[in-house]
């Protein structure tokens, strides 16, 4: 399992909430995509994205439970863009970080447990993205590039035709 981690720092413009996102995959499938709004306003970057990273984890265990029930033992790996969440990730303790929850303790005891795996990604290559941040058609389409989507400019063949009639609510 393959999985892609992404965060908004303070992306709410009303509430100064972040936004954690994230993408899934085994092999060339998307199992899972999500984008949701931080239960809390984080005091920095490198917290959102941790808590982002933590998202992450809780998703591709919950995935690799499934799989597990299923006969498989996938590899669990995490890619992330942000240096020190990663950092934090993979010390042991608190150390001087000032606002660190059980679950950034609990990715940690994961990865010293060779449970899961962390990674850097660069930012400009991570699929993540598309979760939380608003892109342009470019970028759009590089990190869609990276995954198993067509990028398609037409109707589906199986969309239902509009007509004048049902327009005009006949």
């Amino acid at each position: 399992l393959r999985a892609y981690s992404d965060t908004d720092y303070a992306g709410c413009k009303q509430t100064r909430r972040s936004t954690s996102g994230g993408v899934v995959l085994r092999g060339q499938h998307i199992l899972k995509h999500w984008a949701s709004t931080q239960k809390f306003v984080t005091l920095s970057s490198a917290e959102a994205e941790l808590g982002g990273i933590v998202r992450c984890a809780t998703e591709v265990i919950g995935l690799r439970s499934l799989a597990s029930d299923l006969g498989m033992r996938p590899e669990t790996q995490i890619f992330a863009d942000a240096a020190a969440a990663i950092g934090i990730c993979q010390r042991s303790g608190v150390g001087k970080v000032r606002h660190l929850a059980t679950g950034q303790l609990w990715i940690q005891e994961q990865l010293r447990n060779g449970l899961l795996r962390l990674y850097k990604v660069n930012g400009a290559q991570n699929p993540a993205d598309l979760c939380t941040k608003h892109l342009g058609a470019p970028t759009l389409k590089i990190l869609l590039e990276q995954l198993p989507v067509e990028w398609l400019t037409s109707r589906a063949r199986t969309a239902p035709l509009i007509t004048d009639a049902s327009k005009k609510g006949n």
